[in-house]
């Protein structure tokens, strides 16, 4: 774990995170998310972290909470 100015930098295993009540996105469909992810070979992951709060409900990154759920590699 890093820690920076009160903000932490860690590693969480991605099936604990929750979503946002407050998400305006009331429901996010992952049929629409680039299937480009499908191969790990070409896959580097997120390149830009969620935002989480210490519950562990997301902040920020709900898209992409969404791409890791659907493609087990990323």
């Amino acid at each position: 774990m890093i820690e920076l100015k009160g903000l932490k930098i860690q590693l969480v295993d991605k099936t604990k995170l929750i979503p946002n009540s407050r998400n305006p996105r009331i429901e996010i469909l992952t049929a629409d998310i680039d299937d480009s992810l499908r191969d790990p070979k070409t896959t580097v992951g997120i390149k830009k972290p969620l935002v989480i709060f210490d519950d562990m409900e997301i902040a920020q990154g709900h898209r992409r909470h969404a791409a890791a759920m659907k493609f087990p590699h990323v």
